[in-house]
Formats: structure tokens, C-alpha cells, sequence
């Protein structure tokens, strides 16, 4: 769902058009999520957004949303610019944005778009407060820039992932400590403004995960203070479980992000390290998963645990969908990894090392 704010709020008074229609400045929205919305009114011409500078080129014919999978995007610890060709190649717009003493490595994610296109979010760790977006088409060069993609949002934004949406459009969600939420802001194809959102409130918001999910909309899971919750925006950008969304069933450890694997055209499943209420009421550590479909209804009677790393559990699982039905899952044991299949069905089994 689409929240508007007042001006000391999230989103600061500055002339924005989201969708439905409605102004950064204007007062909050009625209504909550996952209920029926009339539709909104017609938006006039003169809030409209401005077009993108003439130097945009135009957002080629690209394929449909459903010729990707749905997947979170890829992330890298880049210690050179030489080590990546993304930066290497881009490395003039990198160096102009952070300037010639750049802290490195750079955290870099990359989404992939239709018709080969990607979107790249790149992060200083000593200027956490200038991530830099940029969009990539097919042949290399750069689509578009945002240099300010959080412009306007109250200081305090800790914590993005860059994500992908509907008709090749481009967001980032974030979590924003102030206002005790998780929020998305999307692009269009072209690199216009489309949409400010407020996914889903939590009294921390430490970790943040987000994929789309063609037909569905945005699955956003943000995590902080032993508490984990997961939102979804559907297609018409409403709030699709509620202010609150859905409470995951299990305390993620300090820091630790969940993992979204959708394993089937109508479900979904998280995953996350943590702790859980196990037999004799002992808790359990372990990376845990549970399984959603669209309505956010639990399909399994209790989270799985998956395994039990040896030594500190990793902040963000490595995960990855197999097949319809079928997800990997790595664990560190020591020095050796070992991979895991878990099924939609719940069962885990271990998968033979690779050579």
C-alpha cells in the first residue's frame, strides 16, 4: 500500500506523484492494507512527473516480467575494479559519484532485467549515506543514474537492496530507522519516478530482503530486534497483509537477513538463521525455513530447520531455486560447505559434493 506522509515524516515534501495518484505532502491514506480500494482519482496534468532528461534513452521493446525467474539479486564484495566488469566498466561514474578515495571493497548487487538489461546498486562503506544506481543496457553502456536515489527520505535509511518490478521498472527497498519501517521506492523503465511505499512497519528494521514476483508484486522481508516480518505489495501497490505483514516463526539472529526462494507459481519460501521453539520447549538454533503461498498462509505446520552451521550463521543465507519444488541451501561446516535440498514438500537432504 501506497502511504503518504507529512513532510516530518519518510517521505518529504517534494512535488511526487505515486501510484495511485497522490502527492508526497498530502496527509496519510485511509483505509489499511489487504482490503478493497476504490480507485483513485484522475491525476492532474500539472502534478504529473516530470519527464526524464533528454539524455535518457528511451527504454527499448523488452520481454514480458515472466521471462525471468523470480530471484533476489546477486551480491559482491568488489575489492578492485578490476576484480568485477560491472565497475571496471563503469568505473568513470563510480569514481565522479565517490570520489578518487573510494573505500574499498564496494558492496555491489546486481539485478538482472528484462532484455538483458541490469540494474547495479553500489555502496561505500566509510559514505554509507551516497549509494549510487545505475542502469545498464544490453550493449554496456548506461541506461540511466540515480547519483541521489534516496532523495527526499528522512536521514537515517540503513540497510537497501536493489529490486526489480513490473514492466521493467527498477526500485530500492530500505530500511528507514526513523520512521520504524520498511519502504520501496521504484523507478520506471526509463529512470522516472514512480512510486514511494511503505511496506511494512517494524519497531527495528535491521536486515532487509526483496524480490519480485511477476503477477504477484513485491515480497519485502525486513528483520532487527529478534523479530522478523515479511510484506507483500500486489500488483495494484496495496499492502497485500496488512500494516504489519506477516510475522516470521522463528527469532532471526542480530543482523541476519532472511532469504526469499519463490518454489512454485503460487508459493513462496524464507529462509533465515535463528532461533525456534523445539521439542520440550528448548530452543533450537538453526537456519529455518517456512513456506507461504499468496495470501501469506503457512503450508507448513512448523518452520523447518534446514541445518545447523558450525560457528557463527551466516547474515544472509546462500540459497538458490533448483527446480519447480526443489531449493539448495549452503552451509558452512569449518572449512567445507555443504549443500542441502530442500523441497516444497519440507524434506531436506543432503547433496553430494561437487568435484
Amino acid at each position: 500500500m501506497i502511504r503518504r506522509r507529512s513532510s516530518s515524516t519518510l517521505l518529504l515534501a517534494a512535488a511526487l506523484v505515486v501510484f495511485p495518484a497522490c502527492r508526497r505532502d498530502e496527509s496519510a491514506a485511509p483505509g489499511d492494507a489487504g482490503t478493497d480500494a476504490s480507485p483513485p482519482e484522475a491525476t492532474s496534468a500539472a502534478a504529473m512527473p516530470a519527464p526524464p532528461p533528454p539524455d535518457l534513452a528511451p527504454a527499448p521493446d523488452v520481454p514480458s516480467d515472466r521471462s525471468l525467474p523470480a530471484t533476489e539479486p546477486r551480491r559482491f564484495l568488489v575489492k578492485r575494479f578490476e576484480d568485477d566488469p560491472h565497475l571496471s566498466h563503469h568505473r568513470d561514474a563510480v569514481l565522479s559519484h565517490f570520489g578518487a578515495n573510494v573505500g574499498l571493497p564496494l558492496s555491489l548487487q546486481v539485478e538482472t532485467l528484462p532484455g538483458d538489461r541490469q540494474a547495479l546498486l553500489i555502496e561505500d562503506s566509510s559514505q554509507p549515506d551516497k549509494p549510487l544506481v545505475l542502469v545498464v543496457a544490453a550493449d554496456g553502456t548506461r541506461a540511466w543514474t540515480k547519483e541521489m536515489p534516496l532523495a527526499g527520505i528522512v536521514p537515517g535509511v540503513r540497510e537497501m537492496t536493489v529490486v526489480r518490478g513490473p514492466e521493467s521498472s527498477v526500485g530500492v527497498a530500505f530500511c528507514d530507522a526513523a520512521g520504524e519501517l520498511a519502504a520501496l521506492r521504484a523507478w520506471t523503465s526509463e529512470g522516472g519516478i514512480f512510486a514511494d511505499y511503505e511496506a511494512l512497519e517494524i519497531p527495528h528494521c535491521e536486515a532487509i530482503s526483496a524480490l519480485y514476483w511477476p503477477g504477484h508484486g513485491h515480497v519485502v522481508v525486513a528483520s532487527g530486534e529478534g523479530e522478523a516480518r515479511a510484506s507483500r505489495i500486489d500488483e495494484r501497490g496495496m499492502r497485500a497483509w496488512g500494516r504489519s505483514g506477516l510475522t516470521l516463526p522463528w527469532k532471526p539472529d542480530p543482523g541476519a537477513a532472511v532469504g526469499i526462494l519463490v518454489d512454485a507459481e503460487d508459493t513462496f519460501v524464507l529462509v533465515g538463521a535463528g532461533s525456534a521453539a523445539g521439542p520440550l520447549a528448548r530452543r533450537e538454533e538453526a537456519v529455518f525455513a517456512m513456506r507461504y503461498d499468496e495470501r501469506g498462509k503457512e503450508l507448513w505446520p512448523a518452520p523447518i530447520a534446514v541445518g545447523r552451521p558450525s560457528g557463527k550463521a551466516p547474515k544472509r543465507p546462500t540459497a538458490r531455486v533448483i527446480t519447480t519444488g526443489k531449493m539448495e541451501i549452503e552451509m558452512t561446516e569449518g572449512s567445507t560447505r555443504r549443500r542441502l535440498e530442500l523441497s516444497s514438500e519440507g524434506t531436506v537432504i543432503v547433496l553430494p559434493e561437487r568435484r
